[in-house]
């Protein structure tokens, strides 16, 4: 025993002499590597680049006179192609904007082949990761900010493809929770697996009014680092700093930048001051789904619609993700019409969405036009051939796909496309052959993957099974991909494995209760169809534990507990429910069979039916009544004016003798209107009778009801 608690302590004294150098205390990341370390564990070296040309820098004066004249006070920044340093932590808790370093190479090896792809170099980009070893709350805008950002502004140079942050996504966990630290050892290791060239990783910590950024950009394929600086950026600024950190990337990956690239660079694309809101609301939307994109993309229209280009590059995104296919195109093209003869990337995301939206001939203009371009003319061909497999021409997708590998070379990620492909035309040993070569290739399959073939393989029919192996595949570590359960629960239900199929139910609501509390009803329906009644009131019980309403779900519960002898949660879960609700009938027979004595006002359909109809008669001749009563008071009112009229003009012009002759006749007409003055008020009376009538028809029985 003596020696079990020697060899504790001996370890702990090890593990905390670790992260202890020159009685200085290095902030650890989740995997236990110094913040500053990490390039020598991992075998980046570092490189003195080649000093780009002067026609390389990206001038600030291209930025507005406004934004120049406030960059120079609002950042400052710093910069070096050594990684040496000072042993000093990169955040100290200071403003310091210098650093220092010394090279050391590691005998780190890359733990998967090199993975090999055609097509121009691709860059992953990090969330920028939160400093300070402690919880954030207020200042995670920053982050979601930044790096929408950065992958708008660097997915624009030349002879560069940036990873979309749905596929990063799909390959790290928490990935969107910002909440969470994403370590640099999950973003080297999928920048890898993803086949990426260059890694540019962020962290940063607020300091008041200002935000520090430290910048790390490395070639994972060479293991090297090219440049790691400071940038500390005013937060009333915000967009000038994080233009100086695309600037230095830039011009560290890309040669010589075209003058109309450097403008676009230059360019403001905040367009809004409600940048933190913006920023807000990307965190808000968490992983990415289907539910979580529709429920966000109001709010992402809200700030587009502010004419902000960078709102509407995240929005164009989020109605994808949302399969709202035409919103996404219409912001899209906005994008292209402001930005397009620079930044031909956009054209290619366009055909994406017109593809996803089953436009396919204006998806094929799009991947015509960009494939123009010499650096995307293999991404386009092989979005063309995804068009073509969209259509459902499989043989001229593979066609296409075949090509592409004779043109650029052999690609992972084009065999994987290739085996999507021969599972539509049911040729499932192909497909694995070509999962096969993907592998050997160095492609490994992420989340989204299995997804995609799930999907394949489900749209077979025949089969179910390597699509549910499939989509359990996509549920990640976590078991949180919401998609891949929704899939699930429909291909069980399919299958008529109900039980299944409310397991994934429950899972779903686990994941967001508020969104799929009416998945839990059911899960519950489908276990009582299938005689599991234990988990049935565990569905039950959990919804009600979340404070969430339903009467179904009360009574169904209660059914449940007066079967087990429960009768008195039985009686509590049912009591406060309307009894003559549709559900008024199983709510007596609870207070039958537990022997609860309370008045209960049930009605019978059939009363019910009956009742309904005696209003509807009662409520009819009332309003034939005011209206028959009306018309005809209206009419002999009429009448009255017209015979009085006459009996106002009845003397003039004429004799005596003419007059003595018509007193008859004056006689007459004194009486019409006497009688027709006697109807009309007796119209009128009506009328209102047959108003009061229908008054009542309406509020008495509101007022029976409700007593």
């Amino acid at each position: 025993m003596k020696f079990i608690y020697a060899f504790q302590l001996t370890l702990l004294l090890g593990i905390t002499s670790i992260s202890m150098v020159g009685n200085q205390i290095f902030a650890q990341d989740d995997f236990d590597l110094g913040a500053d370390e990490w390039p020598d564990d991992f075998g980046l070296e570092s490189t003195e680049p080649s000093q780009p040309s002067s026609s390389t820098t990206v001038n600030s004066s291209a930025q507005s006179d406004s934004k120049s004249s406030s960059t120079s006070g609002s950042t400052t920044s710093t910069y070096s192609n050594s990684d040496s340093y000072s042993g000093e932590s990169s955040y100290s808790g200071e403003s310091s904007s210098t650093t220092s370093s010394s090279s050391t190479k590691s005998s780190y090896q890359p733990v998967t082949a090199a993975v090999k792809k055609a097509g121009p170099p691709l860059m992953l980009i990090s969330r920028p990761v939160y400093a300070p070893y402690s919880t954030e709350t207020k200042t995670m805008y920053i982050s979601a900010i930044a790096e929408a950002y950065f992958h708008f502004k660097l997915g624009a140079l030349p002879g560069i493809q940036v990873i979309s942050s749905e596929k990063v996504a799909n390959n790290i966990q928490n990935f969107r929770d910002f909440t969470r630290r994403v370590s640099r050892t999950t973003y080297i290791e999928t920048a890898r697996k993803l086949g990426a060239t260059y890694l540019f990783y962020q962290e940063y910590e607020p300091q008041g009014k200002s935000v520090k950024f430290e910048l790390e950009l490395y070639s994972v394929t060479d293991n090297k680092k090219l440049f790691s600086g400071t940038q500390n950026i005013s937060l009333s600024d915000l967009e000038a700093g994080l233009y100086n950190c695309v600037n230095e990337v830039a011009v560290t990956v890309v040669d010589k930048i075209p003058s109309d690239i450097q403008k676009l660079l230059a360019e403001n694309i905040f367009g809004i001051k409600s940048i933190e809101q913006l920023g807000n609301q990307i965190v808000s939307e968490g992983e990415y789904s289907k539910k979580r994109s529709e429920a966000a993309v109001a709010g992402y229209e809200k700030f587009a619609s502010q004419q902000s280009p960078l709102a509407k590059y995240i929005a164009a995104a989020a109605f994808s993700r949302a399969h709202n296919y035409t919103k996404a195109v219409k912001y899209q093209q906005e994008l292209i019409n402001q930005f397009g003869s620079s930044y031909p990337a956009l054209y290619l995301q366009l055909a994406a969405y017109y593809r996803l939206g089953d436009q396919f001939n204006d998806a094929l203009d799009a991947a015509e036009h960009i494939k123009r371009t010499p650096y995307l003319e293999l991404p386009a061909s092989i979005e063309i051939a995804s068009i073509s497999e969209a259509k459902g021409d499989l043989k001229r997708a593979q066609s296409e796909y075949l090509s592409v590998l004779k043109k650029g070379g052999e690609d992972g990620e084009i065999y994987f496309q290739l085996a999507l492909v021969s599972i539509g035309l049911n040729n499932l040993s192909q497909a694995d052959n070509y999962i096969a070569q993907a592998a050997r290739a160095g492609r490994e399959l992420d989340r989204g993957d299995y997804y995609n073939l799930g999907l394949r393989y489900a749209e077979l029919g025949s089969a179910n099974d390597k699509a549910i192996e499939s989509f359990k595949n996509s549920l990640g570590i976590q078991q949180d991909n919401e998609d891949a359960w929704i899939q699930l629960a429909e291909l069980y239900t399919k299958m008529k494995r109900d039980a299944d199929a409310a397991e994934c139910y429950v899972s779903l609501f686990q994941i967001n209760n508020a969104v799929y509390q009416d998945n839990l009803l059911k899960a519950g329906l489908l276990y009582e169809s299938q005689g599991l009644t234990e988990k049935a009131k565990a569905a039950y019980d959990l919804f009600l534990a979340r404070k969430f309403t339903n009467p179904e779900v009360s009574i169904r519960l209660a059914k449940i507990e007066q079967q087990k002898g429960n009768c008195t949660r039985a009686v509590q879960l049912v009591q406060t429910l309307d009894t003559n609700s549709s559900f008024g009938y199983d709510i007596k027979d609870i207070f039958q069979k537990c022997n609860y004595k309370v008045r209960i006002a049930v009605r019978n359909e059939d009363a019910r039916n009956n009742k309904w109809l005696g209003k509807f008669m009662w409520r009819a001749i009332s309003t034939v009544v005011t209206l028959g009563g009306a018309g005809l008071g209206y009419y002999f009112d009429m009448q009255v004016k017209d015979d009085y009229d006459i009996y106002k003009t009845w003397g003039k012009g004429k004799t005596a003798d003419k007059l003595t002759q018509n007193v008859e006749g004056v006689r007459l007409l004194h009486d019409n209107i006497e009688n027709n003055q006697k109807l009309r008020n007796l119209s009128y009376l009506g009328a209102g009778a047959g108003l009061a009538s229908l008054s009542l028809s309406i509020a008495l029985p509101i007022i029976v009801s409700k007593k």
